[in-house]
């Protein structure tokens, strides 16, 4: 059941979508972004890698996670309080793309 959040958000599936003020857009995660996400037409099977790689480069700048696979967003000192999220969005981003290859490959 959803609930309302003091920052206009709901716990909805798990996953609490009220915006966190003090975090940057990009360590945020929203109510529908989940391991099991698929958000490429085909699955990276070792053929056409350039239409895959436009596809998966695509779907993270929709989502601001573009800076986990290029380098931008770099992970946090293990003291910061930022450490914990950045690496649960690390997370999400590594089995969304795991998501895109085949398990063959993967």
């Amino acid at each position: 059941m959803a609930t309302d959040g003091e920052n206009g958000g709901a716990a909805v599936g798990g996953f609490d979508t009220r915006r966190e003020p003090n975090l940057p857009d990009y360590l945020q995660l929203h109510g529908g972004d989940n391991p099991g996400m698929v958000w490429v037409s085909a699955p990276f099977d070792g053929t056409d890698f350039l239409a895959w790689r436009r596809s998966v480069m695509i779907a993270l700048q929709a989502k601001m996670k573009l800076g986990f696979i290029d380098g931008r967003y770099v992970m946090p000192e293990q003291t910061s309080d930022k450490y914990d999220t950045w690496i649960k969005v690390d997370s999400m981003v590594t089995s969304w793309i795991l998501n895109a290859i085949t398990k063959r490959i993967s």
